[in-house]
């Protein structure tokens, strides 16, 4: 009698202490997830998707470029540092080619016959 009544109080005891976790965890962590979201769903009219790139283009439209600047002494003045590019070897015929062979098929020739034989069964 005395086992049976060790083993209920664990067993109450047991639930008791899975209810209390789950009602912690859902006091502290549920209060956050319903607050924050992840993802936020907007509508948007079909209108509507590029009609910031549209705003931006009008205003490009719009915009004049003073001319005079290029009339300047100052911008006379200016000198050009590039430097012309020399011609560099160019790389391999195939870079996925296995390395040594400098991009040249490497493969396995198979003779095909051209002409097909065919016997014929006589019954």
């Amino acid at each position: 009698m005395l086992k049976s009544k060790k083993n209920k109080r664990n067993i109450l005891f047991g639930i008791a202490i899975m209810f209390i976790c789950f009602f912690s965890y859902q006091y502290w962590v549920g209060a956050e997830d319903s607050t924050s979201q992840l993802i936020s769903i907007t509508n948007t009219a079909d209108g509507d998707v590029g009609s910031e790139t549209l705003e931006l283009l009008s205003e490009l439209r719009t915009l004049v470029l003073d001319e005079d600047i290029f009339a300047d002494k100052v911008f006379q003045n200016l000198e050009d540092f590039s430097m012309e590019l020399q011609s560099q070897p160019v790389g391999r015929n195939n870079p996925f080619a296995p390395v040594g062979t400098d991009g040249e098929y490497v493969g396995v020739e198979i003779d095909v016959p051209t002409e097909i034989s065919t016997s014929t069964v006589q019954n």
